[in-house]
């Protein structure tokens, strides 16, 4: 192909790009140019060299390696808090006892109640660890008269300062928890 056809089909191209675009002039040189030839026996078919329609995209490659991990990010904020068990459930696991005369609690007694006809005496337990708790209550209605409670350590802890704690009001409650070696009224 000598290099004015070369030159011929490159305008065409140009031409028919413009076309595409709603040029009117360069749909009047399109006309014009799909019958023009160099020599007259060596007509251009122009019409070979005008693009097509894109094709269907390709098949999809295979998937590259993944890349190394990223950044962890932030902590998120805490959730909502969890449903509450139906009713009737006792969420807390706690040994409670009912006693009648003098008794010495374990370090498993969370709830001490006490009637009795006469006084009685409740001794912590010894060595106790950090925030474990008894309650101890005077189960007896009025009058509590000679129905003391007393309750008293059985090491050299003391309860708030003092070596007991006496309770002489009917139904009167008293919650007591550990630190450091010692018990506090809560």
């Amino acid at each position: 192909m000598n290099p004015l056809d070369r030159k011929l089909i490159e305008i065409y191209n140009y031409l028919h790009r413009l076309q595409s675009e709603d040029y009117m002039y360069a749909i009047q040189a399109l006309q014009y140019a799909e019958n023009y030839n160099t020599n007259g026996s060596d007509i251009i078919n122009v019409e070979s060299n005008i693009p097509g329609p894109p094709g269907p995209p390709g098949p999809q490659g295979p998937q590259g390696p993944s890349g190394p991990p990223g950044e962890q990010g932030p902590k998120g904020e805490p959730g909502p808090p969890g449903p509450i068990g139906p009713p009737g459930e006792c969420a807390c696991k706690c040994k409670a006892i009912l006693v009648s005369q003098d008794y010495v609690a374990t370090l498993d007694d969370n709830y001490i109640g006490v009637n009795s006809t006469g006084p009685v005496t409740i001794t912590l337990p010894a060595n106790c660890t950090d925030c474990c708790q008894i309650t101890v209550k005077a189960e007896m209605g009025p009058p509590l008269g000679n129905r003391k409670i007393t309750i008293n350590t059985i090491d050299e802890a003391t309860i708030d300062g003092d070596d007991d704690y006496v309770m002489s009001i009917p139904y009167e409650s008293v919650q007591l928890i550990c630190r450091g070696g010692n018990w506090h009224i809560i």
